[in-house]
């Protein structure tokens, strides 16, 4: 007969196992669920207008752009914080097929562009791309193919690019002897060989898609989800071909993006590239590249710029180029003489990037300085907020990242700092230990760009 201790255990471990299998069946709904609820003493004052297609929600929106849903990705809400009789906001609906397009704009999923490929690609339903290592992969093993840009008949993937096959370098010794089809040879570290340096490892066949000798195999990763939370994307896993390591050890390009402002990092102008890496191939490629307009034919792995970084003064450095000398070519958008990608993967000159949409109660600002509820006029002078970007239009505030009019502020409750000078804002300070020390702290407001208060700012009182 069971004692009362091991009774008590049996029900503890049955309500967390039915506690997690209801958050995974909630988790797996493209609908949002009202999981906090917070209640204001008086009716909010004010009102707000939104756009085409957008509806009035007393929720943080969770939405998903127009990228997302031409890719089939499933976007899933979760933590969604609503007010009863306070602010409201204006969203685009998931769950009656809208998404946002690049202008920021609520359309329906259908009328969403098809993003631009580049040199070498077109638009794939399925994308399953062959490398120089095996041009002709097994499309069959793979069934959860998102859309995505997949490489023209007669290119495959090499570094992520799409080159001419004829133009692949020779292959390399395979040190495995020969692999089975849909597999390749790849070297694996020895055990502590990161710490003790021996035990060097070996070669062995792995499957295709757990190879990254030479790029992405398929037109992207088999990952199909978005996660958000109070209207930030939290995760968001789809076709991301990045440039891999290959088996000489040397990482063939590294782009780093950062703002020009925020870092102590000088780079000079225009921005050059210098090779780090030379490969001569033994035969020269057969096949002439031809390139858009304004690219250009280069030998080494293309370090590019977005127009989306462009109108935001973000600098790119491209360090560690790969080149080929004599073997395969690619098309590079210039970031030295001042051209970007634009949305349709068209290479534009920086003054033709378009200005990004934004959002309802926001406007395109070279120096946003938004205020909040708490602090609605904050010291821009103290800050130097020289990033552009999309601000809150006059009598607007950031409330969780979305701009409300200052009217439809929910009254404050108590400050528990006792408080704070101007400029600051009263926040609990994130403690060790699953927020062991949480204790409230004067902390300044950063109004370059805005930051997602607390929730139990304006919460109850616990």
């Amino acid at each position: 007969m069971w004692n009362r201790g091991i009774m008590k255990f049996v029900v503890v471990v049955w309500l967390a196992i039915t506690t997690l299998c209801d958050t995974v069946a909630d988790a797996q709904s493209t609908t949002t669920t009202k999981l906090l609820s917070i209640s204001t003493s008086s009716p909010i004052s004010g009102g707000i207008t939104c756009g085409p297609n957008e509806e009035v929600t007393k929720c943080l929106p969770c939405e998903q752009d127009c990228d997302t849903a031409v890719r089939n990705i499933t976007t899933i809400c979760v933590g969604q914080v609503c007010f009863d009789d306070g602010p409201e906001f204006c969203e685009c609906p998931i769950e009656k097929g809208f998404a946002r397009n690049c202008d920021d704009k609520c359309v329906a999923v259908s009328e969403c562009p098809i993003p631009g490929c580049l040199t070498g690609e077109e638009w794939s339903d399925s994308p399953c791309d062959g490398t120089c290592e095996v041009p002709q992969p097994n499309c069959s093993l793979f069934d959860c193919l998102l859309p995505d840009c997949a490489c023209k008949p007669g290119y495959v993937r090499f570094y992520s690019q799409c080159i001419p096959q004829s133009t692949c370098p020779p292959k390399k010794e395979d040190h495995c002897g020969g692999c089975p089809a849909g597999q390749l040879c790849k070297h694996h570290p020895g055990w502590w060989s990161w710490f003790f340096g021996f035990f060097p490892g070996g070669h062995s066949c792995f499957r295709i898609v757990e190879s990254q000798s030479t790029g992405p195999p398929i037109g992207g990763l088999n990952a199909s989800t978005s996660i958000s939370s109070n209207g930030t994307t939290l995760f968001s896993s789809g076709n991301v071909s990045n440039p891999t390591q290959t088996s000489t050890g040397l990482s063939p390009l590294v782009a780093l993006t950062t703002s020009s402002s925020g870092t102590n990092l000088t780079t000079s102008s225009p921005l050059t590239t210098t090779p780090k890496a030379t490969f001569n191939s033994s035969v020269s490629a057969s096949t002439n590249l031809t390139c858009g307009q304004n690219e250009e034919v280069s030998n080494c792995l293309p370090c590019e710029q977005s127009c989306d970084s462009a109108v935001r003064n973000i600098t790119t450095i491209c360090i560690n180029d790969l080149c080929f000398n004599d073997g395969p070519q690619f098309c590079d958008c210039s970031v030295a003489k001042g051209f970007a990608r634009d949305f349709n993967g068209k290479c534009i000159p920086h003054s033709q990037c378009p200005i990004p949409g934004c959002p309802s109660g926001q406007e395109w600002s070279k120096g946003p300085c938004d205020g909040t509820c708490e602090v609605p006029q904050p010291n821009c002078t103290l800050f130097n907020c020289s990033f552009p970007g999309c601000a809150c239009k006059p009598g607007y505030v950031r409330f969780y990242g979305q701009c409300i009019p200052q009217a439809m502020c929910p009254p404050r409750r108590e400050d528990r700092c006792g408080g704070c000078p101007a400029g600051k804002t009263c926040s609990h300070h994130e403690g060790y230990f699953f927020h062991r020390d949480r204790k409230p702290q004067c902390q300044w407001y950063n109004p370059c760009g805005f930051e997602v208060e607390e929730i139990d700012t304006y919460g109850p009182d616990k």
